[in-house]
């Protein structure tokens, strides 16, 4: 354990501005569920696996919510209950 400890894990940051980008690229169909329904977001996730764009992006362009209503669903507290 000591060698997987010092040869992978020592030295290893979080950043926070990427950990966020990477939030709201894989979560964004999760929070935009309750609001769009199974459908869309499905159809948004295949949409953005064809098209290398972040579902978060595709609900602004889609107009389906506002930037302020999707932060507020991927916000992590508001996620947690």
């Amino acid at each position: 354990m000591m060698a997987l400890r010092y040869r992978c894990v020592d030295g290893i940051t979080a950043t926070s501005s990427i950990a966020g980008r990477r939030y709201k690229q894989h979560r964004a169909g999760d929070g935009a569920g309750p609001q769009a329904g199974y459908d869309t977001c499905s159809q948004l996730a295949r949409e953005a696996l064809a098209t290398d764009k972040r579902v978060y992006d595709l609900v602004l362009e889609k107009g389906l919510l506002s930037q302020t209503e999707l932060d507020q669903l991927l916000d992590p507290e508001h996620m947690a209950g």
